[in-house]
């Protein structure tokens, strides 16, 4: 909801004037949600609606919306992902041999 209550706040005042303003959300889940991170997954899509939806409401009042979608970095938790991923994956064909 923070962001939510942010655009709350803050575009009234652009829509008097002019303004821009940028969403920022993982790619990957963004685009197709995984399986590892439900309630990321179930955020961002709605992030990502919410940016569509102001974009498009607000263009008239010259207020620009733009989603910032940046891909992967390495990171520990993206390590740790990627470990738990492989195991699920080891496992699904240990099951299926």
């Amino acid at each position: 909801m923070n962001v939510v209550r942010l655009c709350r706040l803050a575009i009234p005042g652009m829509r008097a004037g002019s303004g821009a303003a940028s969403c920022i959300s993982p790619l990957l889940v963004a685009k197709q949600p995984v399986a590892l991170l439900t309630i990321s997954s179930t955020l961002r899509s709605g992030l990502s609606g919410l940016t569509k939806t102001m974009a498009t409401e607000f263009a008239a009042d010259n207020v620009l919306i733009n989603a910032v979608l940046p891909g992967h970095i390495l990171t520990d938790r993206q390590i740790h992902l990627g470990k738990l991923r492989a195991e699920q994956e080891a496992s699904r064909w240990t099951r299926r041999c």
